[in-house]
This record gives C-alpha cells, sequence and structure tokens, in this order.
C-alpha cells in the first residue's frame, strides 16, 4: 500500500513514518492532496486513505526528523498508521486514476479506467442531503431488483472489505 517517508538531508536517508495497516497489491494511485493518497488493488478495490492531521502536524513540526529515526512500530512497521476514509468494490481491476474537472469551473473528481475498458468517477457529495437521498436509491434499487443470478448485493460489495 502508500509508505509515507521523511527525508533527511544530512544523512542522504528516508524515514517511513507513516503506512497503511492493509497489504494492499497496488495497480494504480494518484495524490490527492497533501495528507490523501486514491489507490487501487489487483482484486477490483479502490481506496481513500488520509494521514492523520495529528500526525501531520508532528511531522512538520519536527524539521530534522530526528523522532522519527528513533520510533519503532509494531512488526517492523511505521510508527503510525493512515485512515481509510473511503474503500469500494469495482469488480474489475483499475489500471488509472486521475483527477479531473467534468465541467469548466466545476467541481475535481477521481475518474478511473479498468482492465476491460469501463471509466467510472468518483464524486464528492455536496451536501448532507446527497448522502441521505443516494443512500436511501441504493436500498431501494437492491430491494426492487434483486440480482438475475441471486447473490446477495452487499455480499458482492463486501467481497475483500466489509461495506460500512
Amino acid at each position: 500500500s502508500f509508505h509515507y517517508v521523511k527525508y533527511r538531508r544530512d544523512e542522504n536517508q528516508l524515514y517511513i513514518f507513516a503506512d497503511d495497516s492493509v497489504p494492499r497489491w497496488l495497480t494504480a494511485s494518484h495524490h490527492v492532496d497533501f495528507d490523501t493518497m486514491a489507490g487501487a488493488d489487483k482484486f477490483g478495490n479502490i481506496y481513500f486513505v488520509r494521514l492523520p492531521q495529528d500526525v501531520s502536524d508532528e511531522i512538520e513540526e519536527d524539521p530534522t526528523g530526528g523522532k522519527i529515526k528513533w520510533e519503532q512500530g509494531k512488526l517492523n512497521g511505521a510508527p503510525n498508521k493512515v485512515e481509510e476514509i473511503v474503500q469500494f468494490h469495482v469488480g474489475d481491476v483499475v489500471t488509472c486514476l486521475q483527477k479531473a474537472s467534468l465541467i469548466p469551473g466545476g467541481g475535481e473528481c477521481i475518474i478511473y479506467g479498468t482492465v476491460m475498458g469501463s471509466l467510472g468517477a468518483f464524486l464528492p457529495f455536496t451536501s448532507r442531503e446527497d448522502v441521505d437521498f443516494f443512500s436511501h436509491l441504493e436500498m431501494h434499487m437492491r430491494q426492487e431488483h434483486p440480482p438475475l443470478c441471486g447473490r446477495d448485493h452487499m455480499a458482492y460489495r463486501s467481497a475483500y472489505f466489509p461495506v460500512k
């Protein structure tokens, strides 16, 4: 998955100060903002991870990186872990992620492409009403139109990671 590192110029070394708690086999990644990364793995999942604000502030306040050098994580991991903020199972291997604007002057979104040629987009919700509307829409679609093969939709979406 992702590892966050700090470069110490005087020693010419990189020190890992944060990583993901879940091992992943990346097929695509994109830098969203200063603390947030988007990634896709070979199992058809797209996820977003963010460095916690307190860890980000702590790293910025330590210009020498001396504290990072002596901190040791569990099982030789990094001393800090990133937080997963989005996890979505696409169902196909994602090969590219790109930040783009769908209309001039509009908000940005993350567009993805898959091995089979599918394109999709992740658009941020702008209000709580949007979240409620689409949550209810998904629930009603699941009830009104069950899958043709009889597989449970929630089980499909939770193939590798449980749906929150």
